[in-house]
């Protein structure tokens, strides 16, 4: 399979269904205004306005902030994929629903918006019940609740009920391809996108490490990534 034709499948961007899957970003609507909501907030919102305020300063990028969701739009996409969202994660789409600019986690991964965890859920539901029966839990199930993508479909999840990592709430990388020979959620070796202590230490130890100098802009690229390991650090 192709990068094209992965794509294709996995990535709810890329489709035919009417209306735009990403909501367009109000003019006005900043970072400033997201970092004064996410102080009275939870500490997961401080901590993602952290994330947003380093990139927005040390690289000079917008992120692009879509307009807040609302609890109606949380509660269709909990019926949807059957649990709850956890508070932490549920604080950020009441403050923005995703975001369409500067991609604020590592190797191009954009925080994504509720329709696009709809969508991608309902494409590898369809997949995951087919008639073709080539798909079973260690590949996917509906508790890997995806928060952040990039354009080839690979996502960050919450594993909620800890069917894949044997750890609930743990922060695993969903990676698709090469299916349906690839048939395991797997992480790259070392991967920054791994934390088996949960969405909160997963953020918390991201925006220490954007702090700390550990991550840079990869030179035309448009995304960060992890600094090279040297002797001195």
């Amino acid at each position: 399979m192709t990068a094209g034709e992965r794509a294709r499948v996995f990535d709810p961007l890329v489709t035919d269904a009417p209306g735009p899957v990403v909501n367009v970003v109000p003019a006005g609507f900043g970072t400033g205004s997201f970092r004064a909501v996410a102080e009275s907030e939870s500490d997961t919102t401080a901590l993602l306005a952290r994330v947003i305020g380093w990139i927005e300063s040390e690289v000079g990028e917008d992120v692009g902030l879509n307009e807040p969701a609302d609890d109606e739009h949380l509660r269709s996409v909990e019926q949807l994929i059957g649990s709850t969202i956890p508070d932490g994660l549920r604080s950020w789409y009441l403050v923005a629903n995703g975001q369409s600019g500067f991609p604020i986690f590592p190797d191009a991964y954009r925080w994504i918006s509720l329709s696009w965890i709809s969508t991608a859920h309902k494409r590898k539901a369809e997949l995951f019940h087919g008639p073709d029966d080539v798909f079973d839990e260690a590949w996917w199930h509906p508790g890997l609740l995806p928060f952040a993508a990039d354009q080839d479909g690979y996502e960050i999840c919450i594993d909620l009920d800890g069917r894949n990592s044997g750890v609930d709430g743990e922060v695993l990388e969903w990676v698709p391809s090469d299916w349906p020979n690839q048939r395991t959620a797997r992480t790259h070796p070392g991967s920054w996108a791994v934390d088996p202590a949960g969405f909160t230490s997963w953020l918390s130890n991201y925006a220490n490490d954007l702090g700390a100098g550990r991550y840079h802009v990869v030179e035309g690229s448009g995304y960060l990534a992890p600094r090279a390991e040297t002797s001195e650090q």
